[in-house]
């Protein structure tokens, strides 16, 4: 997948849980609604491992080598936040 289609997709599936969060909020009568903000996207160069369980494990490690960058991007951008709608 091209980087064009996989931001594409990732902001698709941001939008549908934001989606979701309002429905189940609107249906149980709370007014109180969470959403996802996307603050980065990055592509990490990585050939696939054939089971992804190897690839989480290879995510999850800060200074393998693997994926480390990924680190570095959480590290800069995470942002928490709480409103009320």
């Amino acid at each position: 997948m091209g980087g064009t289609a996989a931001e594409a997709e990732i902001e698709s599936w941001v939008t549908e849980t934001n989606g979701f969060y309002y429905e189940t909020s609107r249906n149980e009568g709370t007014r109180t609604t969470m959403s996802l903000c996307l603050s980065a996207m990055e592509e990490i160069a990585h050939t696939e491992d054939t089971h992804i369980a190897d690839d989480l494990i290879a995510l999850r490690k800060t200074a393998d080598g693997i994926m480390d960058s990924a680190h570095d991007l959480h590290d800069k951008t995470l942002a928490l936040t709480s409103r009320n709608s």
